[in-house]
């Protein structure tokens, strides 16, 4: 029982302490020569491992250089007596280690197993703790360096006291998004939800610099294409095994970024061209109206000029007849004078022949 318990102890504390380093310990079912092995991120194996618990030092020694523990780890009690004999305390690989056991802890936990794995089970609290402070100076450092370079590649070298505030805000913004990646990451124990969370609260905090709501949502839609860029990288490295633990939020920082850049700069051209549009469109549109104005005042001309002119030839016509009736009525009156005359010269004229 003893060293069954050893071995599930070795397996356990290497796991606790392998969180986020792409390694993991597992025992090794069956009647197999190697009683735990490491693996990989591809789950290669990386390590065996033989744990023995003998009470005495030289009868371990003989058992663990049985031939088929060649090239194993041989891991035993701790103590100065099995260490001078070569016989390991503990498991490492890939920068891990299992919690070494003495004798007397492997007896305790025989006793009371339930009682020793309570012990070594870790708290989400202080292990979401310490990778938020980390995360704090890493997401500062990534957050001041990216803003740095980008200002001084657009300012071509020279920085002034705005480009300091910049560099300051992006620092307070970077470490906050890693450390609440970190913290969230963490708790719930995925890359995921940390990238997500560093992403979420670089995207809030872009938003809440917007002077209108449209603006706003605008950013909001770059942040988010950022963060499902991060996400899905965070993702790739972790299942390659590249980047894992609190780390991961960091990469989610930079690839966003990146990732946000480029959707920013594509919006902003799609403004652009819609802006183009638009004036376009509103140039068209105020031509017709001019063309529409111009056309209704020529129409409005033409129909008034007809009009002057129909009245201006009727007004003709009645003056042409008024002076005509004019004309006739004088002539008429002349044609009565003259008749009279010659009537009167003609009585005269017989008058004169009576007398």
């Amino acid at each position: 029982m003893r060293g069954f318990l050893a071995e599930t102890h070795h397996e356990a504390t290497f796991n606790r302490n392998a969180i986020g380093k792409g390694v993991r310990a597992e025992l090794v079912p069956g009647q197999q020569a190697a009683d735990i092995r490491i693996v990989g991120a591809r789950e290669a194996a990386i390590v065996e491992a033989q744990v023995k618990y003998y009470k005495d030092p030289a009868a371990l020694k003989r058992a663990l250089s049985d031939a088929q523990y060649v090239g194993m780890q041989k891991i035993g009690p701790e103590g100065a007596g099995f260490a001078k004999r070569g016989i390991a305390s503990r498991i490492e690989a890939g920068g891990v280690s299992s919690d070494p056991l003495t004798l007397e802890a492997s007896d305790r936990m025989t006793a009371n197993p339930t009682a020793h794995y309570e012990a070594l089970r870790p708290s989400l609290v202080s292990e979401a703790a310490k990778a938020g402070a980390m995360g704090l100076g890493m997401g500062a450092g990534v957050g001041a360096g990216v803003a740095a370079a980008t200002r001084l590649v657009q300012k071509k070298g020279a920085l002034d006291q705005e480009d300091a505030k910049v560099i300051g805000e992006s620092a307070a913004v970077g470490a906050a998004s890693a450390s609440v990646g970190n913290v969230l990451g963490t708790l719930a124990q995925s890359t995921v939800v940390g990238a997500l969370a560093a992403g979420a609260v670089g995207t809030a905090y872009a938003a809440s610099k917007c002077p209108d709501r449209a603006s706003a949502v605008r950013e909001v839609a770059v942040g988010m294409t950022g963060v499902g860029a991060s996400v899905a990288a965070v993702t790739a490295c972790a299942a390659a095994g590249i980047v894992t633990g609190p780390a991961a939020p960091v990469v989610a920082l930079v690839v966003g970024w990146q990732a946000g850049v480029q959707a920013r700069k594509a919006a902003q051209s799609e403004a652009l061209h819609e802006n183009v549009r638009w004036g376009a469109g509103a140039a068209v549109e105020r031509t017709k109206q001019a063309a529409t104005a111009v056309a209704g005042a020529g129409k409005t001309a033409v129909v008034g000029g007809a009009q002057l002119a129909t009245h201006a030839a009727v007004v003709s016509g009645q003056a042409a007849a008024q002076a005509a009736a004019a004309a006739s009525r004088v002539a008429g009156a002349v044609a009565g004078w003259v008749s009279w005359r010659r009537q009167r010269s003609a009585g005269t004229d017989i008058d004169e022949c009576e007398v």
